[in-house]
Formats: C-alpha cells, sequence, structure tokens
C-alpha cells in the first residue's frame, strides 16, 4: 500500500512538474520602459535598452533569446530629417563600426516562440507501468499526465500569443514615422549587444 501511494504521489508531482515547463509572457510595454541609453542627433534622435527585455520575469523567453544569439531591444526614434522616415529602409544600425542585422516580426516570432506541440509528449513520463498499482490506478496517473501536458500547452499558446501581438505591434522597423515625430518599439538584432548602438542614415 506504502509503495503505491508513494507511486502516485510521485507521479503527482511528475504531473505538476510537466504542467510548469510552459512559460507564461510578461509584456515588454515599450511605452513604460525606462530607456537607459540617450543619443541626440541633427537628423535622427535615438534611445534604446538593451536589458530590457530580459529584465521581465520571461525566463523561458530569455533563454530563447540567448541560445538563438538575437538582442530584444526596446528603441526609440525621433525623425528630424524633413521627411517620412521608414527605418528598415532609410536607417543602417551599428555596433563598434559593424552592421547589424535586425529581424522582422514573423522572423523575430518564429525564433523567439515557445513550441506548443512539444508539449503534449510529456504526458509519456507519468505513464509507466509498474506492476504494483491497479488498472484504475495507472489510468488515473495516465489521465494527470495528459491533462497537465494539455494545460502545458495552452498556457505557451496564449504565452505565444501575447509575444506575438507585442512583437507585431510594437514593429518600429516598418513605421512611418513622420518628419518631427517619435515613435518607440522593439527592434530584434542578430547577436548578444553590449556597447554603444549607432544609427545614422543609410547613403
Amino acid at each position: 500500500m506504502t509503495l503505491k501511494i508513494n507511486n502516485i504521489f510521485f507521479h503527482l508531482v511528475i504531473a505538476f512538474l510537466i504542467s510548469s515547463c510552459a512559460s507564461t509572457y510578461s509584456p515588454l510595454t515599450v511605452e513604460e520602459v525606462s530607456l537607459s541609453k540617450t543619443v541626440e542627433g541633427d537628423q535622427i534622435s535615438y534611445a534604446y535598452d538593451l536589458q530590457a527585455f530580459s529584465e521581465r520575469v520571461n525566463k523561458r523567453y530569455t533563454k530563447k533569446e540567448e541560445n538563438k544569439n538575437l538582442s530584444v531591444v526596446a528603441f526609440e526614434l525621433t525623425n528630424n530629417t524633413g521627411d517620412t522616415l521608414r527605418p528598415a529602409d532609410d536607417l543602417v544600425f551599428r555596433l563598434n563600426n559593424n552592421v547589424l542585422k535586425t529581424y522582422n516580426r514573423q522572423e523575430s516570432f518564429k525564433l523567439l516562440k515557445q513550441n506548443e506541440i512539444m508539449h503534449l509528449l510529456y504526458f509519456l513520463i507519468a505513464i509507466p507501468a509498474p506492476t504494483s498499482l491497479t488498472t484504475a490506478q495507472l489510468v488515473l496517473k495516465a489521465g494527470l499526465g495528459v491533462v497537465a501536458a494539455n494545460f502545458s500547452m495552452i498556457k505557451a499558446s496564449s504565452a505565444n500569443r501575447k509575444l506575438k501581438a507585442e512583437l507585431y505591434e510594437g514593429d518600429i522597423l516598418t513605421r512611418k514615422i513622420p518628419d518631427g515625430e517619435t515613435a518607440r518599439g522593439i527592434i530584434v538584432f542578430q547577436g548578444r549587444l553590449f556597447g554603444d548602438i549607432e544609427v545614422s542614415l543609410k547613403d
């Protein structure tokens, strides 16, 4: 009896761990971020924060950012060029004189999102078949695993939707910024960035 209880307890713990595998998403909300670096220019003024994304409680997404060699940066651009500015077409970003690669919103989401389907596989962990358990107990454990895995997948899906919404709504690269106006958003760069970013008009 003790063995049966311990087995059930063990698999309840496993089910709980499975349901905790998916991460929630805490929005960056760039409008509220205090940008740490500001540069005033004649034609382009800008401000940014390299740590804004990682400072949010998004452990799984921050891990993705690191593993995929990305930097998710909160950015503000002020256009004083005399013309409408479209950052993706008109600006170049550099670090240590090296041109930085940026990702569009579709690419960024694909690289950063959680794999939702993989969570369905976790329920297999909770379905061993020790002979000391009855059929009813095995069915119970299997059911717990399935429920936990589905809950985890739903949780991951919800977090991904929030991430996608923020990447799309915060897409400053494709935004048209009229002369004299300021826009805030998100830029995803290739590489783990440390140092000062330089922004200039393309030749």
